[in-house]
């Protein structure tokens, strides 16, 4: 006779003092087990095949190389103005983006009694770059104004003893 309470899982039998277990009992129990074993033995294939998938498909993970040239991503530099009216800086490859700030001066700076705007910093693309800034396939060109300009937009990106910074993404 099956017993009289049953597992929660695989409702295996659990007999009580008054019940009469026979081998046909034992039988069915060892089949829900071995049934269970089976069907563990699949999902756990299953998921082995799903994750070795996962992880062997390169679209879905970063490869070493593209690891490796995370330090390298992007580049900060400096150079010491000269008042020239154009200054080439000289990258090794074509900037993705980048900034350009004059260290230890604001972004612009207005003369009130002028009405003049140093403009001493910039941001530069692909896509396109801020007034006094261009870039090529190997770097980036500065332009740079002596004086203020009847427009009011004095660019001041090479001005004479001030060190510039640039940030530029490969």
């Amino acid at each position: 006779m099956p017993s009289s309470t049953k597992t929660p899982a695989l409702n295996l039998n659990k007999w009580l003092g008054m019940d009469k277990p026979k081998k046909d009992d034992f039988n069915s129990d060892n089949q829900k087990l071995d049934d269970a074993a089976i069907e563990m033995d699949s999902r756990v294939s299953a998921l082995d095949t799903l994750l070795t998938g996962h992880t062997g498909n390169i679209g879905a993970h970063v490869t070493p190389e593209e690891k490796a040239s995370w330090g390298s991503g992007f580049t900060i530099g400096t150079y010491q103005g000269d008042n020239a009216a154009s200054r080439r800086i000289e990258l090794g490859f074509a900037p993705r983006f980048g900034i350009l700030f004059a260290a230890g001066a604001s972004v612009v700076r207005v003369h009130m009694d002028t009405v003049n705007c140093n403009i001493n910093s910039g941001y530069f693309s692909q896509q396109g770059c801020c007034e006094g800034i261009s870039t090529d396939a190997s770097g980036l060109t500065v332009s740079h104004h002596a004086n203020a300009r009847p427009n009011g937009h004095t660019l001041k990106l090479n001005d004479s003893g001030v060190t510039y910074v640039y940030i530029v993404w490969k």
